[in-house]
């Protein structure tokens, strides 16, 4: 299969990925095809403005994250961070509290990392 990969593909892909979407939940959700979502990931196709911006909402992110991930990718970040709950200390289990927390840790970092290697670490 064709592709033609490049920094807004992978970011439209890790949006969706972030916000938890198979490629046919995406296309539900905005009203865009599942084919085209496909294609603009592989970078195949170009998006217009609506596309884009039933995309971004779809995704949960401004179309200002999807065009220009560079400036905004640590707010997003940053966002999707706050949504998680921290886990509540137990003191009868203090090891397994610390656990929950440095798994959380673990994947703020790994988010952290992946948009970096989108962005191409420029903000």
């Amino acid at each position: 299969m064709r592709s033609n990969r490049n920094a807004f593909s992978d970011r439209l892909h890790a949006l969706r990925e972030a916000a938890g979407l198979s490629q046919a939940e995406a296309a539900a959700a905005s009203g865009v095809s599942k084919v085209s979502i496909g294609q603009l990931e592989r970078g195949l196709n170009s998006p217009t403005v609506r596309t884009l911006q039933r995309l971004a909402q779809a995704y949960g992110v401004p179309v200002s994250v999807i065009l220009d991930g560079e400036v905004y990718a640590l707010r997003y970040a940053l966002k999707l961070i706050a949504k998680h709950e921290w886990p509540e200390y137990d003191e009868s289990q203090p090891a397994l509290s610390a656990l929950k927390v440095a798994e959380l840790l673990t994947r703020i970092q790994k988010y952290a990392a992946e948009m970096v290697a989108i962005t191409g670490g420029t903000e």
